[in-house]
């Protein structure tokens, strides 16, 4: 799922609507990670309800820094759930959460950035 994902058809229409802020090769990308992680099971209902707290998430210009205020039980996520996540919404701010991996690792540590 890192890489992205791979579905093309929805089963449940994009809740932001045509030209939304979320695309529908987003929403298709939600719709399967809630069906192949535990972790993720309704997610796809979550983002309906708090559609304008996804929507402010989305549009944060630093939404890993900011997990603590992502609607719940996603606050909590670990770090590679965040990334996860945020591989779908915001591919543009995967890699600040693999340098934090990188650097908890205790194998590997600051040093690897």
């Amino acid at each position: 799922m890192m890489q992205g994902g791979t579905r093309v058809e929805m089963s449940k229409p994009n809740p932001t609507g045509e030209g939304g802020w979320m695309t529908d090769k987003t929403w298709a990308s939600v719709l399967q990670i809630g069906e192949e992680f535990e972790c993720f099971k309704g997610l796809d209902e979550n983002i309906e309800i708090n559609l304008s707290h996804w929507e402010r998430v989305y549009n944060s210009s630093n939404p890993q820094d900011d997990v603590e205020n992502w609607p719940e039980p996603y606050n909590e996520l670990p770090l590679m759930r965040q990334g996860m996540l945020l591989r779908i919404l915001r591919p543009d701010k995967v890699v600040p959460i693999i340098q934090a991996l990188v650097s908890q690792e205790k194998e590997l540590g600051k040093e690897f950035i």
